[in-house]
């Protein structure tokens, strides 16, 4: 196992894959960031039709010009992004950030479908090196609670 320093050095010589699951008004903007940043990133959504949009140009964030995607699709040179659907594409990540939504139930508890499918996908497709992080809004203690045992 490669050690914590190893990581730390990916991300600050900008060499560290950084996937985003969940490309809607949190994910994306933050994938363009890192992107922006040098970092070659990986945007992941469980939606075809959003994908498919994306890789053509199209964005579909108020944040984010349609015409700064089309500069950042994958061209396979750093600060690109390779817009996928597919959890096998994200199994040279260096990080995993969660930003897939987290609706509210009618009793107010926030519903964690999206996260629990996201877990599964990153669990199956990661490295024991991979960073986790949780981004989606959820409750105290679901990291522990939920992801963790599905990740490890």
């Amino acid at each position: 196992m490669k050690s914590i320093g190893f990581l730390k050095q990916k991300f600050l010589n900008r060499n560290a894959c950084v996937t985003v699951v969940g490309l809607g008004y949190v994910g994306l903007p933050l994938a363009v960031a890192f992107s922006e940043a040098g970092f070659r990133v990986i945007g992941l959504d469980a939606s075809k039709k959003i994908i498919e949009s994306l890789r053509t140009g199209f964005s579909h964030v108020e944040d984010v010009p349609s015409e700064k995607i089309t500069d950042l699709v994958d061209k396979n040179k750093p600060g690109d992004i390779l817009f996928t659907h597919d959890y096998t594409d994200l199994r040279e990540s260096d990080a995993v950030i969660i930003c897939v939504p987290t609706p509210l139930s009618k009793s107010g508890d926030p519903d964690m479908t999206y996260v629990a499918s996201a877990g599964e996908g990153i669990s199956k497709n990661m490295s024991k090196e991979t960073l986790i992080v949780l981004e989606s809004t959820t409750y105290p203690g679901a990291t522990k609670d939920m992801l963790i045992p599905m990740i490890l």
